[in-house]
């Protein structure tokens, strides 16, 4: 069987992350390996909003937001399950973009 999960709207913020990661991410990856351990989990979707608006809390720095997503979330993830990096695939939302502020 193949087995896809389907996450969405995770919309990481710096302000939010120590209590993301504490009671959001890790029931997320507790409950993970307990669905891969009864049957391997082939593919993780996330369908949009990793960040928040388009990483507001980073500074506006759009890579920066997403490198942290990666960090704290995906390398997380793929760590508990054993699921190679190259299995996670995203579909950007609306905050997934940058947001540019004209100063005019």
């Amino acid at each position: 069987m193949f087995r896809i999960v389907h996450l969405s709207d995770i919309h990481l913020n710096k302000t939010t992350m120590k209590d993301a990661n504490t009671f959001v991410y890790k029931a997320l990856e507790q409950d993970l390996i307990i669905y891969n351990n009864i049957s391997p989990i082939n593919i993780i979707v996330i369908s949009g909003d990793l960040v928040d608006c388009g990483s507001e809390s980073f500074e506006n720095d759009l890579q920066l937001g997403l490198m942290t997503f990666e960090e704290s979330f995906i390398d997380r993830i793929a760590k508990a399950i054993k699921l190679p990096k190259n299995r996670f695939f995203f579909v950007p939302g609306n905050h997934d973009i940058a947001i540019i502020h004209d100063e005019a």
